[in-house]
């Protein structure tokens, strides 16, 4: 018997999973009718539910950990699996449409004036949210960001930062949010808040529970999508701050092509290999030789490219090289030297390190000129 329900499931899981690709014409459920249903309500409050024709993708929170949880149940109500929806075609979790327009009278505050619209749930002690706070000026002309606070538990003065940010008039907000995580202002301590300012993280807080974020920064669109906010970055080509972890490791691994020694400070050079010929021909190399140890991290961005990039990095004079193969087209003798240059195991390791390195960074335009701490350096 019980291998005959276990298999049971097994198909309903597989039937769920293909259903999901109906989820774009899936009709919304009136959640009442479900939780009024013994058989749910014993497992979970529903939030909200698609009728996906044979079964229900629905989204609630459980009776046990009162947290979030993706289920599927079937229109019989014998079963409930539980999980998030795959579509099999393309491997990708199904969400249940949301009007995230539904939230924006329980936002904090709002950044920005642009036409994409984002839903951002944020904690001000937590550094990856620190870190999207700096691009946050860079792309608000693009963007219209709708703010919810979401202080985490385990960050101590999570809670009274964002207090004290809600403290504040709604156009005081953005501000004040910024003096604390990119200023690092201590205004927040010893602070009295009014109940004002805790009904509006109480309703930030449960806004976050009800779309089931667990981690911050989280960010939607307005169909309920989440959004990556590195994708932002992508998306609207903001340029940051290279990690200085990066460039140690670089160093450490002797990676760049060092182009001089006898300067006091030190700059990083991320180029496209196809930008070499034109960077030169501007002086751009030569006006930072003239007062700085120049590190080239030279990459190739396609295939094609990658024997050029080789070469450069074997030459004795790699300025040199790097005129002359940034635009060129290699001759069948120097494919078949490229061949073995790639058996070459440090230099292979030096071109495929550049390579690696550069990717992770999200560089978004060569050349990229930053000094030892990964600031982007400006003439």
């Amino acid at each position: 018997m019980i291998k005959k329900i276990n298999k049971k499931i097994a198909v309903l899981g597989m039937v769920a999973l293909s259903l999901s690709s109906l989820m774009a014409i899936g009709k919304k459920v009136d959640v009442k009718t479900l939780n009024s249903d013994p058989f749910i309500s014993k497992k979970m409050k529903v939030t909200k539910a698609v009728d996906l024709g044979d079964v229900y993708q629905v989204k609630g929170i459980a009776n046990t950990q009162r947290n979030m949880i993706n289920a599927v149940i079937t229109k019989d109500k014998k079963y409930i699996i539980l999980g998030p929806v795959y579509e099999l075609k393309t491997n990708k979790q199904v969400q249940i449409p949301v009007n995230m327009k539904h939230y924006e009278e329980k936002e904090a505050f709002t950044i920005g004036n642009g036409k994409d619209e984002y839903y951002v749930f944020t904690d001000p002690e937590c550094p990856f949210c620190r870190n999207f706070e700096k691009v946050i000026p860079k792309i608000k002309k693009h963007i219209k960001f709708h703010v919810f606070l979401f202080p985490l538990s385990f960050h101590r003065h999570a809670k009274n930062m964002s207090l004290y940010i809600l403290y504040q008039p709604k156009n005081k907000r953005a501000e004040a949010m910024k003096d604390i995580m990119i200023n690092g202002s201590t205004k927040y301590v010893g602070y009295k808040y009014t109940d004002k300012a805790n009904k509006i993280l109480n309703s930030n807080m449960r806004v976050a529970r009800e779309l089931g974020v667990n981690g911050t920064p989280t960010l939607y669109n307005t169909k309920g999508k989440k959004i990556s906010w590195v994708s932002l970055i992508k998306k609207y080509k903001v340029q940051m701050d290279v990690d200085p972890r990066a460039i140690r490791f670089l160093q450490k691994q002797k990676i760049p092509i060092s182009l001089s020694f006898d300067k006091k400070k030190d700059l990083f050079v991320f180029l496209d290999i196809r930008e070499g010929k034109k960077f030169i021909n501007n002086n751009g190399i030569e006006k930072l030789l003239k007062k700085y140890n120049v590190n080239l991290v030279l990459f190739p961005k396609n295939k094609e490219d990658l024997p050029k990039t080789m070469f450069v990095y074997k030459s004795d004079n790699p300025l040199k090289a790097l005129h002359k193969y940034a635009n060129e087209k290699l001759t069948t003798a120097q494919k078949k030297a490229s061949v073995a240059l790639l058996k070459n195991k440090k230099l292979s390791r030096r071109v495929m390190t550049s390579l690696y390195i550069s990717q992770r960074l999200n560089i978004v335009k060569t050349p990229l000129v930053v000094d030892s701490y990964g600031k982007i350096f400006k003439q």
